[in-house]
């Protein structure tokens, strides 16, 4: 796979961005300094279109990440899995020109997507990248753009589907996003 040749693995090893050199580090740091407090960061607001499971050492392969991804048609509101994808690899990643049609996205071209917080095998990922920089010695973790999801359909449900404040709290797509990211809190802090 083009995500992980030789090349790029040597890469990260000479980056020092692999778990073993994190572990390392993080046990060489707290040798100098026991009661530092070092905080590790995950990702909420992307998903590679192939990733690796730290914990099981499972490839997983495009297919099975676009399963993982964001779908608004899932809450009933009328925007394609692949609108939906394609505004963000304008907007967010800049993957494709901010003119480009998106009725031509192809969702094997892309490298990233938006994945779905309240997707079970997107937080079974999330949770293995989770234990596996606290088996490095992390001892806090920071996770970027957690409640991103939530935050997003609220201002799309109230700017483009004019709903209030209120009508867009309620509405199930805020609801249980809203209620994922708080329960993918409650597994880490388990699982630690």
């Amino acid at each position: 796979s083009d995500l992980f040749t030789k090349s790029i693995i040597e890469e990260s090893w000479r980056r020092g961005l692999t778990y073993q050199q994190v572990e390392q580090a993080i046990t060489e740091i707290k040798k100098e300094i026991p009661d530092v407090i070092f905080s590790s960061s995950l990702y909420a607001e992307f998903i590679f279109a192939m990733e690796k499971n730290p914990i099981t050492g499972e490839t997983i392969e495009n297919d099975k990440i676009w399963t993982m991804v964001l779908d608004p048609e899932k809450w009933g509101i009328s925007m394609s899995k692949e609108k939906a994808q394609c505004l963000y690899a304008k907007d967010l990643t800049y993957q494709i020109p901010s003119d480009f049609d998106c009725s031509q996205y192809d969702y094997k071209k892309m490298l990233i997507y938006y994945p779905d917080i309240t997707n079970e095998d997107y937080q079974n990922f999330i949770l293995s990248l989770a234990k596996r920089q606290i088996d490095c010695g992390a001892d806090a973790i920071w996770i970027d753009l957690l409640f991103g999801q939530s935050n997003d359909f609220f201002k799309y449900l109230v700017s483009i589907e004019g709903l209030t404040a209120d009508e867009a709290f309620k509405h199930p797509a805020v609801k249980e996003s809203f209620t994922a990211a708080l329960k993918l809190i409650d597994k880490i802090i388990q699982k630690n």
